[in-house]
């Protein structure tokens, strides 16, 4: 689709410019001749090979893809030799792969939380009514927690900024609440 310049309306556009102006898209098309005295003329590039530029994503894949296999520190164990054996190396590896496992089980099991009836051992059958309901909100307040924790991760993937900051504001409350000792 070819347009015409903005300015001169004669002229075939070569020099397109987006902007983003509050949020809304705004396009320019110009001539070469009328961007250059808009003061956005286009700089003469050096032709670029395809097979450069294939080469270049290429190592910058790979690259990406070595980084994002982090190690145990202390087992060695990366999350690529978790995947092909089924087993960690030590208990550490949970917390160093933690952000890749989440998603993980719940593809798996289609959930990351236990939505049971705990061990009889954990039912708290020996407190008193009081101590049992606090124990039950701070439960739920850390059950709530680690599902916010893992939305946050969702909507940070989604670019959805403005929910991610009152889901990570929540956070915070629930975790000062939690080290506060009471419950949400």
């Amino acid at each position: 689709m070819s347009f015409y310049c903005q300015k001169c309306q004669t002229a075939t556009a070569k020099v397109h410019v987006t902007e983003l102006k509050e949020g809304k898209k705004i396009e320019h098309h110009f001539c070469e001749e009328c961007a250059e005295t808009q003061g956005i003329a286009p700089k003469a590039a050096a032709p670029v090979s395809m097979y450069k530029i294939f080469k270049e994503l290429m190592e910058k894949g790979g690259a990406a893809r070595r980084s994002r296999d982090r190690q145990c520190p202390e087992c060695g164990m990366t999350f690529s030799e978790f995947k092909a054996k089924g087993r960690f190396g030590c208990p550490h590896d949970y917390d160093v792969f933690l952000s890749r496992l989440i998603p993980l089980l719940q593809r798996i099991h289609g959930a990351s939380q236990q939505d049971g009836l705990p061990p009889e051992d954990d039912r708290h059958e020996d407190l008193d009514l009081p101590e049992q309901e606090q124990a039950d909100e701070e439960n739920q307040a850390q059950v709530e927690l680690e599902e916010l924790k893992t939305e946050l991760q969702r909507v940070v993937q989604r670019e959805q900024y403005e929910e991610a900051a009152r889901i990570r504001d929540r956070i915070k409350e629930l975790e000062e609440t939690l080290t506060q000792g009471g419950g949400a």
